[in-house]
């Protein structure tokens, strides 16, 4: 998830994550489901993590206390809290 270097924010308040199947030669945004404009969030480097299931899912925390899940490997962004204290970390377990 690329942030902003001065504000360490999402590009122009619209946040995606990009994802790369090819170690690093294309990456492909996904945004479908995430806001488009004014969310003005920051992901920290342990706060974001993927499940280990067949169609994987990825998680993020911000620290305004949003935790988001990208489901089919991040296709579909759905926000699962949204009134959490900071989020620093976060780790994806299958039980």
């Amino acid at each position: 998830m690329p942030l902003e270097p001065m504000t360490r924010t999402s590009p122009g308040g619209a946040p995606a994550v990009w994802r790369s199947d090819n170690g690093g030669s294309s990456w492909q945004k996904l945004a479908q489901g995430l806001p488009k404009k004014e969310s003005f969030f920051t992901v920290q480097r342990d706060a974001m993590d993927i499940d280990e299931l067949p169609s994987p899912a990825l998680y993020f925390g911000t620290t305004t206390g949003q935790l988001w899940i990208g489901r089919e490997s991040g296709e579909r962004w759905e926000c699962l809290f949204d009134s959490l204290p900071p989020i620093h970390c976060v780790k994806a377990s299958v039980v």
